[in-house]
């Protein structure tokens, strides 16, 4: 098996209750085209999440209230996972190219947590336009911007 490097290109941010993305400096010319997207997919690594035991979890008992009575990690999107990568899916609010801060209006990721990509998105490429669910879970909002203000504490067994 081939062991991969994975360096952070930056952090989350979160300061007077707005975040971002602080992009390293030796990576700010990356950013350049950045803000002709409204959308920015995020992929960020749960870091606390990340050790032995966590990378070891494979299922999860009754993660959700209506959902089926175990579920495997890939059929998931908890922090515990052999590899505890993250994806998210922000909007931009705005780029600030001189500090290499991205503003998003929100990001599910804790503060200063590593962040190893950044991925403008495109509906050809990342929007499915009938996608298969679970019945169980064809109740949650069909949109990224319905699930922002959609009380998902009343979903999981534990938060």
């Amino acid at each position: 098996m081939k062991d991969i490097q994975i360096c952070p290109v930056g952090e989350v941010r979160h300061e007077n209750n707005k975040m971002y993305i602080q992009i390293y400096p030796q990576y700010a010319k990356a950013l350049t085209g950045l803000d002709e997207y409204k959308h920015v997919m995020v992929v960020w690594w749960f870091d606390k999440c990340d050790n032995d035991k966590e990378r070891n979890i494979l299922e999860m008992v009754k993660p959700y209230k209506v959902g089926p009575e175990k579920m495997g990690m890939f059929a998931l999107r908890q922090p515990q996972r052999p590899n505890p990568v993250a994806v998210s899916v922000a909007e931009i609010l705005t780029i600030d190219y001189s500090s290499s801060m991205v503003e998003v209006n929100y990001i599910d990721a804790l503060d200063n947590s590593p962040v190893i990509d950044l991925k403008p998105y495109i509906p050809s490429l990342d929007w499915v336009e009938n996608p298969a669910i679970p019945e169980w879970s064809k109740h949650w909002p069909d949109t990224y911007e319905k699930s922002l203000d959609y009380n998902w504490k009343n979903e999981f067994t534990s938060c």
